[in-house]
């Protein structure tokens, strides 16, 4: 399979930084086809599929064809002493997150 030309970043909460994109692409872009999904570890526990599921667009809302790609880290708003406990891009599993978009179509 191809990578793709461009992605799309989608992401339930608003993303203060937005991580680099994968595939080597230069940038993210608004008008790409193709999405890439950062889970947010803040409201969700990354060791979880289910809880990882709702963050991920319902295939029934996509066009069809649409890749889905959901990054290997995500993102977590740490405030006050939190900035300095823990990781701020927890690790999610392939695992888990194959299980997430299997869940939502």
């Amino acid at each position: 399979m191809k990578a793709p030309e461009a992605l799309r970043l989608v992401c339930s909460s608003p993303v203060a930084r937005p991580p680099r994109p994968p595939f080597k692409l230069g940038g993210w872009s608004t008008e790409a086809p193709a999405l890439a999904v950062l889970l947010d570890a803040t409201v969700a526990n990354v060791a979880e599929a289910g809880e990882m599921a709702p963050q991920v667009p319902e295939a029934s809302t996509l066009a069809p064809g649409t890749r889905v790609y959901v990054l290997g880290h995500a993102m977590r708003l740490r405030r006050g002493i939190g900035r300095w406990l823990g990781p701020a891009a927890p690790p999610v599993a392939r695992a888990l997150r194959c299980a997430a978009l299997v869940a939502r179509g």
